[in-house]
């Protein structure tokens, strides 16, 4: 079966819809293949999932060691494997409880749950902002693409313009306005909004005012987290302790389904940790694949390879962006492993039909990039394992792609 046969199948059979019709078939570190034997430079990690890239050695060799004696007990009673899993979380926060979940969106929900059995109250929300796809996260989002007609919104939610687009007195004005704000839930870089990045000090300052307003504050580090932009967690980075913390996607690198929030002890005294629950969260299998993969993430330094092989790919993508882009205005954002190009000419649909041909002829040749939610920015999320190489092929693919173009 070819790509574009498979694809017609699964869009039939599973009602999904991809943005180009390539089916794979297996992977290897920052490489993939499709099912006709072509070779792909994955710049996209599946929307930044695959922090330690495809079938890594010691994750395949842990694997099948923990397949062996996966099964062993309910998934709602305690294992030896979930707190090894606890324990290494909190090690990286003490003061923190972990609570499980099965991913992103359910982190939010549960993040939300917490807070709302505390505080009560109407939530504040980034425009641009993305937070899974659930009833109540659906509810919360401020970006076309993910909206439903008919979604009904569980919460009365706020939004605030994204961090490039206030100062710190917009924000004290915006919770002076909205006093029945009690919990602000936030990517502390918008990662599906384009990659928006705010400055060192933006997060503190940010906290510092929830407080003085009395609203809790958690930041979703569904994207960010675990090497990501160049920290372990952005929350380091920009050195602040929130109230909580939302983990996912490449907290296993997609080697298992799961996810984690990390609540302030203080915060929980009144909440019944039985009220928090999900039928496959924090398996056996997922909680030892989870725990090898950030054990990976430190021994093999990736969060230094991210920093310092995503700054040469942006560098390399202003380089060559500046060389062929003569008529058309464009911006090159990045921090660590995840980048944004966006076009910036005063016609909004020509700005997505732009980064639409462009992605779909660079994945022709051979480099995955992704979307933006809104479809006018090209985002890259590499497996933190990508190389000068890897970097040094993908760019001459790009280029390649930009000198056919009159842009």
């Amino acid at each position: 079966m070819d790509n574009k046969t498979l694809y017609r199948t699964i869009k039939d059979k599973m009602g999904a819809s991809y943005y180009v019709p390539v089916s794979f078939k297996s992977g290897n570190n920052y490489t993939i293949r499709d099912i006709q034997d072509k070779e792909y430079i994955d710049l996209s990690s599946g929307y930044a999932v695959t922090n330690i890239g495809y079938n890594h050695p010691d994750m395949l060799v842990s694997q099948m060691q923990y397949l062996i004696n996966s099964n062993y007990a309910p998934t709602w009673m305690p294992t030896i494997e979930a707190l090894g899993l606890a324990e290494k979380l909190i090690s990286y926060f003490p003061g923190y409880k972990c609570l499980r979940t099965t991913g992103g969106a359910n982190g939010n929900e549960v993040a939300i749950s917490v807070f709302h059995n505390l505080c009560g109250g109407e939530i504040g929300t980034f425009e641009r902002s993305y937070h899974g796809w659930s009833q109540t996260t659906l509810g919360m989002g401020e970006i076309d693409k993910f909206k439903l007609p008919n979604v009904r919104k569980e919460y009365i939610t706020k939004k605030l313009s994204p961090p490039n687009e206030h100062t710190i007195e917009d924000v004290d004005k915006f919770f002076t306005e909205n006093p029945l704000v009690k919990l602000f839930i936030a990517e502390p870089i918008l990662g599906s909004g384009g990659v928006i990045i705010p400055n060192k000090g933006y997060w503190k300052s940010f906290y510092d005012v929830c407080k003085k307003h009395g609203v809790y504050l958690v930041l979703d580090e569904t994207i960010t987290a675990f090497g990501r932009m160049g920290e372990m967690f952005a929350s380091q980075y920009y050195d602040i302790e929130p109230d909580g913390l939302i983990f996912a996607k490449g907290m296993s690198s997609g080697y298992a389904a799961i996810g984690a929030v990390l609540i302030k002890e203080e915060h929980l005294k009144s909440f019944k940790f039985g009220d928090v629950s999900a039928t496959f969260a924090w398996t056996p299998f997922s909680c030892a694949v989870t725990t090898k993969n950030i054990e990976i993430i430190e021994k093999d330094n990736l969060c230094e390879n991210s920093k310092v092989i995503g700054e040469y790919l942006k560098n390399e993508l202003i380089r060559i962006f500046t060389k062929h882009c003569k008529k058309t205005k464009f911006e090159v954002r990045g921090i660590g492993m995840m980048i944004a190009i966006k076009f910036l000419t005063d016609n909004e649909k020509h700005n997505v039909f732009l980064v639409g041909r462009l992605v779909y002829e660079i994945i022709e040749e051979g480099v995955m990039f992704c979307y933006s939610g809104d479809n006018d920015s090209i985002l890259g999320f590499p497996p933190l394992t990508l190389d000068k190489e890897g970097v040094d092929k993908s760019i001459e693919i790009i280029e390649r792609v930009l000198v056919r173009k009159d842009l």
